[in-house]
């Protein structure tokens, strides 16, 4: 019979990769329920990024902390542009995702408010 040879460690396997970014990821969504979990998020990636890691975390880290600050900047100007009618459309872009230029393309036809859904078919 033959040996069977190990299988090296750099296969990947998969599964979830639970690593600290994405607990930081998942906190950010945890925070549309609860709010608070957004800030903890926001500090584990301030602490974890002078903390010594792999070097792709690093880039990982810059990202999450960017996406708070502009995510909390586009809520902070959509709700003070709420005053002159604009805001309601700078809150769903920030809440959903959506870039400028989806955001341009929306028609009527294409949101389902009962449904809790928006189709994106074009750009401009």
């Amino acid at each position: 019979m033959t040996e069977l040879e190990p299988k090296s460690e750099a296969t990947p396997t998969g599964g979830f990769d639970f690593n600290r970014p994405t607990i930081i990821g998942l906190l950010f969504v945890g925070s549309y329920l609860t709010g608070i979990s957004g800030l903890i998020g926001l500090v584990l990636a301030y602490v974890w990024k002078s903390e010594p890691h792999q070097p792709w975390e690093a880039t990982h880290y810059t990202y999450l902390i960017r996406t708070f600050w502009l995510a909390l900047a586009a809520i902070f100007i959509g709700i003070i542009t709420l005053i002159i009618g604009i805001g309601f459309l700078i809150l769903f872009a920030s809440y959903t995702g959506l870039r400028p230029s989806e955001l341009c393309g929306m028609r009527v036809g294409k949101l389902d408010l009962l449904r809790r859904r928006v189709e994106v078919s074009e750009t401009l």
